[in-house]
């Protein structure tokens, strides 16, 4: 296992906590992005998925939202964080 890899997996559960996401930002940027309903989005390097919310909310019933992570840990918290949203997740 390289360094940056042991890195995530060391920090994963702890990731968010100072690093606070800005609800009204972060919808603003998915509008800037150009994400509408039905869209088929892949989050690479999603982490621990705060984006996965507002690119599913974005795309809407008929979207599809992937996020992937190297990190097994990583994945595991964006799965307890976005359980709600629909995404589908992998490492």
């Amino acid at each position: 296992m390289d360094k940056e890899h042991i890195f995530f997996e060391n920090y994963a559960r702890n990731w968010d906590r100072d690093r606070k996401a800005d609800a009204k930002i972060l919808s603003s940027f998915m509008e800037l992005a150009g994400i509408r309903p039905g869209s088929v989005i892949l989050d690479a390097g999603c982490g621990t998925g705060v984006l996965l919310p507002y690119l599913s909310a974005a795309a809407g019933d008929d979207g599809t939202v992937e996020g992937f992570d190297y990190s097994q840990q990583m994945i595991d918290v964006a799965k307890d964080q976005s359980a709600d949203c629909g995404a589908n997740l992998q490492t």
